[in-house]
């Protein structure tokens, strides 16, 4: 057929949504890295704020993260992660006095 006006057009793929994304990300960082959960987490480029956030086998504490992200000075915050050359970071190399080791990695912390 040409290309006139019965023509069709082979239509985009859709994009995956928001879970079904993560869950694929998931699965393939678990071939190469071994973990227990994950949280992934959009940013807003424009403001930095977290937009959505995915929890995989891990409880929900968004209101600790939140408050880690926006109110207390620490390190390896996601804006920071987002703009660095280097777009992770772990623990491990934070000091131990470090916001996000001492109060996000303890369950029931706040």
């Amino acid at each position: 057929m040409g290309a006139g006006a019965g023509a069709r057009r082979p239509r985009a793929p859709r994009a995956p949504s928001r879970t079904d994304f993560f869950d694929e990300a998931a699965a393939r960082l678990k071939r190469a890295v071994a973990f227990d959960g994950a949280c992934w987490h959009t940013l807003d480029p424009g403001s930095d704020l977290i937009t959505q956030h995915r929890l995989q086998d891990l409880p929900d504490r968004f209101p600790v993260l939140a408050n880690n992200e926006y109110a207390v000075d620490d390190v390896n915050k996601f804006e920071q992660l987002a703009r660095a050359d280097r777009k992770a970071a772990t623990l491990s190399e934070a000091p131990s006095s470090a916001a996000r080791s001492s109060r996000m990695a303890q369950p029931g912390a706040r």
